[in-house]
């Protein structure tokens, strides 16, 4: 929880010559003096709860749903919001053992799943998708090979990841716990499963050409800064033939970082509403349960 240590002109009016101090009692703290003041800089648990109102839908937050199906709807709802798709990624560092987290781009649900392949939660997540209401619940994003997250991943025995998203306009949160699965190229990680492969060059095609040319930087992302005069600055090579409608192949370091959740801890600080859903190793399904705030 966010602890409440930075100053507003409300609980610190007498700092404001120009406005008269107002008392600060229960009653002339409502609803609308929190909209303006913590709509953006929510400052603590009561502050950012009460930035939207109750709902008054009766038992509404008493039901149980699918964490898959409440996701959806805060992600519509946040849709036109700029940034609204940047979630943080936890992973551990093998050798250290620290905590290792950064922001990166959600880029949305894979919702074709393969029946058979190399990626076996994958399959079972397929073929089990009558529990999620028939939507996937595999999330995309996107790394490089080459960065550390990989090797952290990788060298960690379950692949484990926490992804964490905040959203600001429903005051809602998403601790998403599983483990990561990678695809490359034909010679990588998931390289013969073709459903995967299709999902990594339709990815790589909605990429904004800036996005798709730091990819072919020939320097290590996370190495000592070099400053490379005598290349192109994105050490992109030329394969449009003089045609600039052309989309290059993605290089084998561009990887499609597919997180499969096995536990979501959802957040609700308006309606002080927790629930966690925790998939079932022995038969793949979902259970839900309600938790104090």
């Amino acid at each position: 929880r966010v602890s409440s240590w930075i100053p507003t002109p409300s609980r610190y009016s007498s700092l404001f010559p120009k406005s008269p101090p107002r008392p600060m009692s229960s009653s002339t703290t409502n609803n609308n003096d929190n909209k303006e003041e913590g709509a953006s800089y929510g400052v603590g648990q009561s502050d950012i709860g009460a930035t939207t109102p109750a709902s008054t839908d009766g038992n509404a937050n008493l039901i149980l749903r699918s964490w898959r199906e409440r996701i959806q709807e805060s992600s519509d709802q946040s849709r036109k919001i700029r940034g609204s798709n940047y979630v943080q990624l936890a992973t551990v560092d093998p050798i250290t053992h620290e905590p290792k987290c950064r922001t990166v781009v959600f880029r949305g649900f894979q919702e074709e799943l393969p029946e058979t392949g190399d990626t076996q939660d994958l399959v079972l997540l397929a073929k089990d998708q009558n529990t999620l209401c028939q939507m996937s619940c595999v999330m995309k994003m996107i790394t490089d090979a080459r960065s550390q997250k990989v090797d952290q991943v990788q060298n960690h025995p379950q692949q484990a990841t926490e992804l964490v998203w905040w959203l600001p306009h429903s005051n809602e949160q998403y601790r998403i716990s599983g483990h990561l699965a990678f695809v490359g190229g034909e010679s990588g990680p998931c390289g013969s499963n073709q459903v995967l492969q299709q999902a990594r060059q339709l990815q790589w095609k909605d990429l904004r050409e800036a996005a798709r040319n730091s990819y072919w930087d020939p320097q290590m992302p996370g190495g000592p800064f070099q400053d490379v005069l005598s290349k192109n600055a994105s050490g992109l090579e030329d394969t449009s033939n003089g045609n600039d409608n052309v989309i290059p192949p993605p290089p084998e370091n561009f990887l499609l970082m597919l997180l499969v959740p096995t536990q979501v801890d959802y957040l609700n600080l308006s309606k002080m509403y927790r629930q966690v859903d925790i998939r079932k190793e022995n038969d793949k399904t979902w259970s839900m349960q309600r938790l104090n705030p």
